[in-house]
C-alpha cells in the first residue's frame, strides 16, 4: 500500500513497535547484560544514568549538548562524538525510541538523527537498544502529557527516599532499594529538570 501526501508522511514519521526492544544485534541475549547506561534523549536536557542489575546507580547525569541551529550534519556528528566518548562502558546503552511530533516537526527531527548517530556510533562498542517511551508508560501506569512528569518524578523521589521499594511501582524488580552515592541523589533532588532524569532511570528499569 503506497503511503502518499500528509497523512502517509506521518504515519512514516511516527511509526514504531510500541512495548518491544530494538536491538543493533542479533546475537545479544538481555539475560547476560549486569549493567546499563539508559539514554533519554534530548537536546538542552541529555539525560542518562549507569545502573546494575543490583539497582546501584553508579553514575547519573544531564547533559547540554548545545546549539544546533542552523543544522549542520557534520557539526551535531562531533557534538554526539564528544558526548558518547563521554559515557561510561557498559554491557549495552538503552536510548528512548523516538517517535513523531507533528507540533514540534523541528525538534523531533533533530532527536532523531541524534537517535540514529548515537545509534550508530555506540554501536561499534556494545549492543544498543530502542525502547518506546510507552513501554516505560504501560509499565508504570503513568498518565500522558504533563501528568506523567509529575508521577515519574514522584515516584523516583519517594524511591530515594526511602518511601517507596522497587516492588511496589515495578512488578519485574524485588523488594529492594536503590542504591547510590549521597551526592547523586543531592543532584537529583536540586535539579530543575527532575522529570528528564526520572525517565532515563525509569527506561532502565522496564529494560
Amino acid at each position: 500500500r503506497r503511503w502518499t501526501g500528509r497523512r502517509g508522511l506521518y504515519r512514516l514519521l511516527s511509526s514504531s513497535v510500541v512495548g518491544k526492544q530494538h536491538c543493533s544485534r542479533r546475537d545479544v541475549s538481555v539475560e547476560t547484560i549486569t549493567h546499563i547506561v539508559s539514554v533519554d534523549l534530548g537536546i538542552k536536557n541529555l539525560a542518562w544514568v549507569h545502573i546494575d542489575r543490583n539497582l546501584h546507580i553508579k553514575d547519573w547525569r544531564l547533559t547540554d549538548l548545545g546549539d544546533m541551529k542552523p543544522y549542520r550534519p557534520a557539526q551535531l556528528y562531533r557534538l554526539v562524538e564528544e558526548f558518547a566518548d563521554q559515557l561510561p562502558l557498559a554491557d549495552s546503552v538503552v536510548l528512548e525510541l523516538q517517535y513523531h511530533r507533528p507540533t514540534h516537526l523541528g525538534l523531533g527531527m533533530n532527536l532523531r538523527c541524534l537517535e540514529a548517530m548515537l545509534y550508530g556510533y555506540l554501536g561499534q562498542r556494545c549492543p544498543v537498544f530502542s525502547l518506546s517511551s510507552k513501554a516505560v508508560q504501560s509499565q508504570f501506569n503513568l498518565a500522558k502529557g504533563r501528568e506523567k512528569k509529575k508521577k515519574s518524578t514522584k515516584l523516583v523521589r519517594d524511591w530515594l527516599d526511602g518511601e517507596l521499594m522497587a516492588a511496589d511501582f515495578c512488578q519485574n524488580l524485588e523488594a529492594r532499594k536503590l542504591h547510590l552515592p549521597q551526592t547523586l541523589s543531592d543532584m537529583f533532588k536540586n535539579s530543575r529538570k527532575q522529570d528528564d532524569l526520572a525517565d532515563c532511570l525509569l527506561q532502565a528499569l522496564t529494560f
